[in-house]
């Protein structure tokens, strides 16, 4: 079933489930599922293909002229498709070395946390955090040792916060932490 989430693309037909094919489509996005979906529909629905494409398909192929190797085609297109929106919506959002929100991610989580701290008249911490000498260590142990005192440091910090706080990678040794609801003293 859909609602277990095990599928690499799904394959819906104007009428799923007893369900029109862009009802699907809507209640996926509204559900969260991030597969591709192939719709199947018919020569005689004209506007079909540019709402399911509206509405997120990742193709629209017609019944009546579907061979093996369309099928095939769209499959392997819209699963590789996919594959590269997801790693490139994750390089927007994330550093590569360490796994932590990046800078862009972090202006956006911090307007975000005032917004709630002003609307709930709760505290907001926000701290940043150097490396002392870190440059020192690429210098003389080589950016791979640097790279791995990133991690480590990257994972220390996350050992020590709350599940609600976030952390981020500015750049180079600069981190930023923004703890919502935090005690004072």
């Amino acid at each position: 079933s859909l609602m277990q989430r095990q599928h690499s693309v799904c394959l819906i037909s104007e009428l799923s489930c007893g369900r029109n094919g862009l009802d699907v489509l809507r209640e996926a996005d509204a559900l969260g599922f991030d597969i591709p979906f192939i719709v199947l529909g018919s020569a005689r629905e004209r506007e079909l293909d540019r709402k399911a494409l509206h509405y997120g398909a990742a193709d629209y192929l017609v019944k009546e002229r579907l061979t093996a190797e369309e099928l095939e085609r769209a499959i392997r297109f819209s699963m590789e498709r996919h594959r590269t929106t997801s790693a490139l919506s994750r390089l927007a959002m994330f550093d590569d070395l360490t796994g932590l929100y990046n800078r862009s991610m972090f202006h956006e989580l911090l307007r975000n946390a005032i917004s709630r701290a002003r609307r709930s008249s709760r505290r907001l911490t926000l701290m940043f955090l150097d490396l002392d000498r870190f440059k020192h260590v690429n210098d003389t142990l080589g950016h791979r040792y640097g790279d791995l005192l990133l991690k480590e440091v990257a994972k220390r910090i996350r050992s020590c916060l709350r599940e609600s706080d976030m952390v981020c990678r500015l750049g180079g040794d600069e981190f930023t932490l923004i703890l919502e609801g935090a005690l004072s003293h």
